[in-house]
C-alpha cells in the first residue's frame, strides 16, 4: 500500500473491529504475515489470525538474542494447537555482542539502542528476504507508551512503514480485558508469565519504523 492508499483505508475503517480488518489484510496484502514476540499479549491475534487465513499464514518472529524462554514455550504452545507457517526465527547477523545484550538486559533507553540492530535492523532485513509486504501486528492503543503513540493506534488500522511495507493492526481499538475474555472464552492457555496486560517491552517498531 502506498501512503496515500494508508490514509484512505484508515478514513474508511475509522472504529472498524478486528474481523473487518483481518478481511482487509487478505484483500490487500500479496504476502501477509503475523509478527510476534510471543509474550502474554501473543495469543489473540495469533488465534484470530489462524480462524481468518488458516494454517498457510506465515508468522515470524526476531530472536535479538533477550527472547525470554517462557516465549519459547508459549510458541510451542500455540503452534501446536494452531499451526501456522511459522519461520525460523530471525537473528542478528553478527549475533548480539556481549554489550549489545548488558544494555537489552538493563533495559530503558539502553534498550531500545541495542534493538536499533538486533530487533528493528534484524526483522526489516527478513521481511525483505520472504518478501512480505503486510505485516500484522498484536499492539493495542491501550499499550502505548505515551499519548501520542495511543492517539496513533486507536486513529489507524494501517500504518505506512518507512521500509515500503505496511503494518496492519487489528486489534488496536481492544483492551486488555477485551483480550483477558478472548482467551477465556476460546480456551486459550495463557502465557506462563499471567494474562494480557497493558504494557510491552518497548523496542520502537511501532514508533521508529512507520511514517507519520
Amino acid at each position: 500500500m502506498t501512503p496515500e492508499e494508508v490514509r484512505r483505508a484508515n478514513a474508511l475503517l475509522v472504529g472498524a473491529g478486528s474481523d473487518v480488518i483481518l478481511h482487509w489484510c487478505s484483500a490487500i496484502f500479496r504476502r501477509p504475515a503475523l509478527a510476534t514476540s510471543f509474550g502474554p499479549n501473543s495469543g489473540v491475534l495469533w488465534h484470530m489470525a489462524h480462524e481468518h487465513f488458516g494454517p498457510d499464514l506465515l508468522a515470524v518472529y526476531v530472536d535479538p538474542g533477550d527472547l525470554p524462554e517462557a516465549n519459547k514455550r508459549y510458541r510451542d504452545t500455540l503452534m501446536h494447537r494452531w499451526p501456522l507457517r511459522l519461520l525460523n526465527p530471525f537473528e542478528p547477523d553478527p549475533p548480539a555482542t556481549a554489550h549489545e545484550r548488558a544494555l537489552m538486559h538493563a533495559g530503558g533507553t539502553g534498550r531500545e539502542l541495542a534493538y536499533e540492530r538486533t530487533k528493528l535492523l534484524t526483522l526489516r532485513l527478513g521481511l525483505r528476504k520472504y518478501r512480505i509486504d503486510g505485516i500484522l501486528f498484536g499492539a493495542r492503543a491501550d499499550q502505548g507508551k505515551d499519548g501520542t503513540e495511543r492517539l496513533s493506534l486507536s486513529s489507524r488500522a494501517f500504518i505506512a512503514r518507512k521500509d515500503g511495507r505496511t503494518g496492519a493492526y487489528p486489534n488496536r481499538l481492544m483492551t486488555h480485558q477485551d483480550s483477558l475474555a478472548y482467551l477465556v472464552r476460546h480456551d486459550i492457555p495463557f502465557h506462563e508469565s499471567g494474562p494480557p496486560g497493558g504494557g510491552r517491552v518497548e523496542c520502537g517498531i511501532h514508533t521508529k519504523e512507520t511514517l507519520p
